[in-house]
């Protein structure tokens, strides 16, 4: 009986908006076909309808049962394993009840439910709530501590191993890449053989006696030997120079020189190691 009053109240829904865009439409008959009379006659007809349906309505079948949440697996609210997957299967006293798992719809069969999820490593909580319109209620929670197998226990440190190793095998080509850098730096920023030789004919004006009458070679003139070893010169060459009895004589000399960094063409950036007249 209900069903047809649902019906009927759906027919003067359809008919009251109607009546308010063209009252004519719905109000055959009478002087006054306007809004007012619209929602006078079919405004009171559906309240009239909607009492009808309520009193007409089955009566609930879950009237007097208690909800509740019956579970089988897992056996226990609280616990500790070893396994991945959760499983958890119940039922629901109410089968048209609304059960969520953590905030997620789980569908009901008749009255049995079955839900899964994987477990994280660590403590995990599952809470389920079964609801029965706005009247009935009930929560249950489940918390499973999920431990590591043996297995797994080493795999993880195998992972733990092989990323520290990554990670120490990283830093030492990086450490080796900053010492090639600063390498290169350095023999980029160091004198040339040339600039040694220029430097070293002022460290040798220091051992003659007239160095304001010595003649030294040309840059580009044969005979000169530089070689570098660090930051150490080791230079060979001659000078023309007058000797303790003013005579010009061409004597070869080998000096070493260390270069402290800084301006090459500075004599201060120098410092003379060892010195010899052949």
């Amino acid at each position: 009986m209900s069903n047809i009053f649902v019906a009927l109240f759906l027919l003067l829904a359809v008919a009251l908006v109607v009546g308010l865009i063209k009252p004519t439409l719905v109000i055959r008959w009478g002087k006054n076909r306007n809004r007012k009379m619209v929602l006078i006659q079919y405004g009171l007809a559906s309240l009239l309808a909607i009492i009808a349906i309520g009193i007409t309505a089955p009566p609930d079948p879950f009237k007097d049962t208690a909800l509740a949440i019956t579970l089988s697996e897992p056996t226990e609210l609280q616990f500790e394993t070893t396994t991945s997957t959760l499983n958890i299967v119940g039922t629901v006293s109410i089968p048209k009840a609304t059960l969520k798992i953590n905030g997620e719809k789980v569908a009901l069969n008749e009255n049995n439910f079955t839900y899964s999820r994987e477990l994280q490593t660590g403590e995990n909580k599952f809470e389920i709530m079964a609801t029965y319109y706005s009247s009935k209620k009930d929560t249950k929670e489940i918390i499973v501590n999920r431990i590591l197998t043996e297995e797994e226990k080493v795999e993880l440190e195998r992972q733990r191993i092989e990323a520290e190793a990554k990670q120490k095998a990283g830093e030492e080509a990086k450490k080796i890449a900053d010492e090639a850098k600063r390498q290169a730096e350095i023999e980029a920023s160091m004198p040339t053989d040339t600039q040694a030789q220029v430097i070293a004919q002022n460290f040798v004006e220091y051992h003659l006696n007239y160095p304001d009458n010595s003649e030294f070679p040309g840059m580009f003139d044969d005979g000169a030997f530089v070689v570098r070893t660090g930051s150490q010169y080791k230079v060979e060459h001659w000078v023309k120079a007058s000797n303790a009895f003013g005579v010009v004589k061409k004597t070869y000399y080998t000096i070493i020189l260390q270069y402290n960094g800084g301006d090459w063409a500075d004599p201060r950036n120098w410092t003379e190691m060892s010195f010899d007249f052949e």
